[in-house]
């Protein structure tokens, strides 16, 4: 059902243990990870309710305050204990009566002013709540409470020992005796007037004071300590008073008490420090456990400049590969792109979507000052991960489908819009299973490794991202696509190229595994040499799979594996705020293994399915052809050129064909006529390439069959424009010097038909160009042909020179698209007119190349000199 008859039973194979590798992951996690631990019983917005409930029932009031709020953990502690006691140890110990649910995992609520909660201010005040919604530690910060002057009677007057009935002499004297305490509450230079008159008002009130004694007694102070400690976690716990300072600290007064717990809880004695106000106010309640062994990370240091020096060497061995790629023309831009667009897109969104949750949506951060920066950011961010993934993505399909081009196949459909198809299918489903079985050997490995623990992390995606359901899934195919993109269609498949040694992938991809596979499934395993034995078989089993099965399952199947960890927080926690996060994912992946299965019954099979061929290939495929014409075009220009110079008693003929890159049809020919007599030909073709050879060829196989039938140069390319306008594409022409030479007269009777006027430099010097009048062959009939051409005669005395040639060389341009020019030609061959024809066109085409330098030359080079020299060929 999954593919062909020969791999039906491994694919069912792996279905099944697929399935046996997600039950047991499931099943067993609990048992690995400390949240599992936590006993939640009420949501986010019931934390912060009561947080606030507690907290005006201090006195202390926060209408202008917005919260922001996570679970947290004692991480120290929890590992400690892990460590000490095991996986299974610690959870024991955990839930004995004798933990009295002490909160290693708790919410911690950071209450900001409006005007810092959108910029990044100092905090107002920090709550930390058990699961269970009971307050245990608690913090205000100096700056806020010389802001909001906190207090609170009851404890003024518990510490007083006041006991009056509330009048309204009583409550003015109240009022006065709470402001001069909160003057005193603060350092000022007055402090000797506000003392003494919290005397005078505490006495109005019948507090019985000491003439010399202090205001409040430490029995009071303790006693003011006693009743904050009964609003919270703490109230059960018996603790022995250990000391009492009086301090001043950043423009404040206060008094430090110090109390430790009698009872011992999970091993540890916890110890209380309590900050309190002179207006009775709380500053502070915070709890330290003493004796903590927390275990050590080994090597970090090292681990970290590893992974750096990797990050580096990669980026520069992908840049390179980059370059020669393009360099190349080996490039698909089209998959590229469209991978390149959605990875920009999800990382702007997410990076969005992680700034909104900070400003929680409200009209305030509409508004707020720096929103448009971070949008700007956000979206510079957005278009390098873009710009990222198009590189990643361009090197990875260029090599792939050089080296390893089956592993596209489920991704060119399903890229195309091709989804109801076996292949891709048949992805989605092994996808799942690779997932499942790759977390289920995960477990059986923590399991396995004896001391082995979960590090107490909490990462609520909820606390990260506004619609952490999207974010987190899109974050994680993020993360997927570049792993495998960057680890197995790159280096993978360079390294199989190199080698041919597909069993060095799951080695390296192990090895990538062990330096990051925790920092993606934000999971981290103790102890650190464990950690990367378990990341290296994972990464390993990852590898083999990838050796079997192409790039859409592996992207799906790690998209998955990933996903059941950053997801876990949704089950593992009772009231979890994740849980809606698990139950999207979970749904996901089982729309995706329905689809799977639709597509395997109902979908095309592979045979029936179009192949892609990248764009880059097909123009590949172009300039293969345009080079094998092109060799074809120069070897007929080679094969039909004259072999050999034919020579005349008396005159002395040099002629050379210099082709370009690109043939350009050009053409020279000498045609013996007898002891004294030479047709000759010189003509450019126009277009290049096959076309001008195939021109070129027919020329002259007509110059050749009527030279020696028709002696009229006229009359003979009056002819050969007649055979060729009936035998030429429309708008195809020749231009062209044909001319019979008589050494015995050296007369040159010729006719040019559009060609290039012909350059005469006489022995003495002159010089003088033969601009007869004519038509271009094959550009009109015979009639206006013989009516706009004309028959001309040269003759040459001793020591005169006649060039023919080609645009080729008046036409060639240098760098700064200048023109060599006529006027060129004609001061270079006056000055050397008394050599030999062969050294007077050596040094024309030396002159031609040095004056084109390094720029192309685009037509071919066609020269031919004729010299009036009594002394050769006698």
């Amino acid at each position: 059902m999954f593919s062909e008859s020969n791999n039906h039973f491994r694919d069912l194979l792996l279905l099944i243990v697929g399935c046996l590798g997600a039950v047991w992951f499931y099943y067993s996690y609990p048992n690995l990870d400390s949240m599992s631990t936590i006993k939640n019983s009420v949501s986010k917005e019931a934390v912060i309710s009561k947080s606030d409930s507690i907290i005006t029932s201090w006195q202390v009031y926060s209408d202008n305050t917005l919260p922001r709020i996570e679970m947290e953990s004692y991480r120290g502690i929890i590992d400690s204990l892990q460590h000490k006691f095991g996986k299974k140890g610690f959870k024991e110990l955990v839930d004995k009566a004798e933990s009295r649910n002490f909160p290693l995992f708790y919410w911690d609520i950071d209450n900001y002013l409006k005007e810092d909660f959108y910029n990044d201010g100092s905090r107002f005040s920090s709550a930390s709540l058990t699961p269970s919604g009971e307050i245990f530690s608690y913090s205000m910060g100096s700056d806020a409470i010389l802001k909001a002057r906190p207090y609170n009677n009851s404890t003024i007057r518990q510490a007083l020992g006041l006991n009056f009935e509330t009048t309204v002499e009583n409550k003015a004297i109240q009022d006065s005796l709470l402001s001069e305490l909160l003057r005193f509450q603060s350092v000022t230079e007055e402090d000797y007037r506000s003392y003494g008159q919290i005397r005078k008002f505490s006495e109005m009130l019948g507090a019985e004071i000491p003439e010399d004694g202090d205001l409040f007694t430490q029995d009071e102070i303790w006693n003011g300590v006693s009743g904050y400690l009964s609003g919270t976690y703490w109230k059960n716990y018996s603790f022995r008073r250990d000391s009492l300072e009086f301090q001043q600290s950043q423009g404040l007064r206060f008094v430090r008490l110090f109390l430790t717990s009698r009872d011992s809880v999970l091993g540890f004695l916890p110890k209380l420090q309590v900050d309190l106000l002179p207006a009775g106010g709380i500053k502070a309640i915070t709890f330290d456990m003493a004796d903590i062994d927390i275990p050590s990370r080994p090597y970090s240091d090292i681990m970290d400049v590893i992974i750096q020096f990797t990050f580096l060497c990669l980026g520069i061995w992908l840049i390179s590969i980059f370059y020669l790629r393009i360099k190349a023309k080996a490039i698909d831009t089209q998959p590229a792109f469209v991978i390149s667009v959605l990875a920009g897109f999800m990382f702007s969104a997410t990076q969005f979507l992680r700034y909104a949750n900070e400003l929680e949506f409200s009209s305030e951060a509409i508004l707020n000052a720096s929103l448009p920066d971070r949008l700007f950011i956000t979206g510079i961010l957005g278009a390098i991960s873009a710009v990222l993934f198009f590189i990643l993505t361009s090197i990875s399909d260029s090599v792939t489908r050089q080296y390893w081009p089956e592993k596209l196949k489920a991704w060119d459909l399903a890229r195309r819009g091709f989804f109801k198809n076996k292949p891709v299918g048949r992805s989605a489903i092994l996808s799942i299973c690779i997932a499942g079985m790759l977390a289920g050997l995960w477990a059986v490995l923590v399991q396995v490794f004896p001391g082995t623990h979960i590090t107490a992390d909490v990462r609520l995606q909820s606390s990260n991202f506004a619609f952490p359901s999207i974010a987190v899934l899109m974050e994680n195919l993020l993360g997927s696509l570049l792993v495998v993109i960057s680890l197995l269609m790159i280096l993978g498949n360079q390294l199989y190229a190199i080698t041919k040694a597909k069993w060095l992938i799951p080695v390296l991809s192990g090895f990538i595994f062990a330096l990051f596979l925790e920092f993606f499934i934000s999971l981290d395993v103790h102890p650190f040499n464990y950690s990367l034995v378990i990341n290296f078989v994972i990464g390993a089993a990852f590898g083999a799979f990838y050796i079997r099965y192409g790039f859409l399952t592996m992207v799906l199947s790690l998209f998955i594996f990933v996903g059941i960890f950053t997801t876990r927080a949704g089950w593992l926690m009772p009231n979890s705020p994740d849980e809606n996060l698990f139950y999207i994912f979970t749904t996901l992946v089982f729309g995706i293994f329905v689809l799977g299965f639709y597509f395997v019954a109902k979908g095309s099979e592979k045979k029936d399915l179009p192949d892609y061929v990248p764009t880059y290939i097909e123009d590949q495929a172009k300039e293969q052809r345009l080079d094998q014409e092109l060799e074809i075009a120069q070897a007929v220009q080679k094969t039909f050129l004259p072999s050999r110079v034919e020579q005349l008693p008396g005159i002395d003929i040099a002629g050379i064909c210099e082709p370009a890159q690109e043939t350009g049809g050009d053409y020279y020919d000498m045609i013996s006529l007898g002891k004294n007599r030479m047709a000759i030909a010189i003509g450019d073709v126009s277009g290049k390439g096959i076309q001008a050879a195939f021109y070129m060829t027919f020329v002259k196989g007509v110059l050749h069959s009527l030279s020696a039938l028709i002696l009229s140069p006229l009359e003979l390319l009056n002819q050969l424009n007649r055979l060729f306008k009936e035998n030429a594409t429309r708008g195809t022409f020749v231009s062209m010097i044909y001319g019979i030479l008589e050494a015995d007269k050296r007369e040159l009777t010729f006719a040019r038909a559009g060609h290039n006027p012909m350059l005469i430099v006489r022995a003495n010097g002159d010089t003088d160009w033969l601009m007869s009048k004519g038509i271009g062959i094959g550009v009109t009939s015979s009639l206006l042909f013989m009516k706009g051409t004309e028959e001309a005669v040269l003759k040459l005395n001793e020591g005169d020179v006649a060039v023919l040639y080609t645009d080729g060389i008046t036409e060639m341009m240098n760098i700064s698209n200048q023109f060599y020019g006529e006027e060129r030609l004609e001061r270079v061959v006056k000055g050397v007119r008394k050599g030999a024809s062969s050294s007077i066109l050596n040094i024309i085409i030396s002159d031609v190349k040095e004056f084109k330098g390094v720029a192309k030359q685009h037509d071919d080079m066609t020269l031919v000199v004729i010299k009036a020299d009594s002394s050769v060929n006698k």
